[in-house]
């Protein structure tokens, strides 16, 4: 499909734009966004299940720097304001899409470690209202949103390959090892692609799978058992520190500090795995 006719596709969706409409696939878009799932994730493995908010944050992240490297390498434009209607200020280049990429890596993730015919089916809705969302608000060309697609649902069943591998060869007494690979890994994909945005995914990266490690082995399986009230007092702080941390750490690197990026989101990943838990487990043992 050339980009004439890509345009065309773009303004076919939006001949039925309103201002209410605008606010419903921003919304929807945001669903789609690298910061509500380390949201959504920080909430499931603080109240939830440990062991599976772990991966599915490995597969987000991964989705969103294999993203981020493929947006460089293929370097096709968005959308001009000039062709179709822009709502908001999308950066960087086209293809693929990042919110579709990452979407369709989680909840591929997802769908498969649960398989219940509701979840696959709320999955599918939830994957095509984003990718529509991207079109709608002229962020994306259609063929964005399908390679997007292609791309995340690729990482996510390579990742959880990995995945299964790992853990079948897992040794406990080789944690040192493990650790080692958890932050050595991480800093060797930026020998391969080095630019701001990279680094927070490989701090993020490194944070959350140390945090993962360090935190003790026979509790990671274990089911938060508090009320709601208790259960929102834990949301409650750990969404503020969590806020307060990634604030200070973008404001340092927005202020020329480009070498705290790296370890800041590093300690934004240690906060969600392991200082967050040790916190609540000293609150309410």
């Amino acid at each position: 499909m050339d980009a004439l006719m890509q345009a065309e596709s773009v303004r076919s969706v939006q001949v039925w734009a309103t201002p209410l409409l605008d606010y419903v696939f921003l919304t929807i878009s945001f669903l789609g966004s690298l910061d509500f799932y380390l949201i959504a994730l920080a909430l499931l493995f603080w109240l939830g299940n440990r062991p599976l908010a772990f991966r599915l944050s490995l597969v987000a992240l991964l989705a969103h720097l294999v993203n981020l490297y493929l947006k460089d390498y293929f370097q096709l434009p968005r959308p001009s304001p000039a062709e179709v209607r822009v709502v908001g200020n999308p950066q960087g280049f086209g293809f693929p899409s990042g919110h579709a990429q990452v979407a369709a890596a989680f909840w591929t993730d997802l769908s498969l470690e649960v398989r219940s015919g509701w979840l696959f089916l709320c999955a599918l809705l939830a994957v095509a209202a984003i990718g529509f969302s991207r079109v709608y608000l002229g962020a994306h060309f259609p063929g964005d949103v399908l390679g997007g697609l292609a791309f995340g649902a690729a990482v996510a069943l390579l990742v959880r390959g990995v995945y299964r591998l790992w853990r079948r060869l897992v040794v406990p007494d080789l944690l040192p090892f493990y650790l080692v690979l958890a932050m050595l890994g991480p800093l060797a994909l930026l020998v391969w692609y080095n630019t701001p945005e990279s680094r927070i995914a490989v701090g993020l990266l490194i944070g959350t799978a140390t945090g993962y490690l360090l935190y003790p082995e026979e509790e990671r399986g274990r089911r938060w058992q508090g009320g709601w009230l208790r259960s929102s007092i834990k949301a409650f702080i750990g969404l503020t520190v969590l806020f307060l941390l990634r604030s200070a750490v973008d404001e340092l690197v927005a202020g020329g500090a480009t070498a705290v990026a790296v370890p800041g989101y590093a300690v934004l990943g240690l906060w969600v795995t392991l200082g967050a838990p040790l916190l609540f487990r000293w609150l309410w043992t």
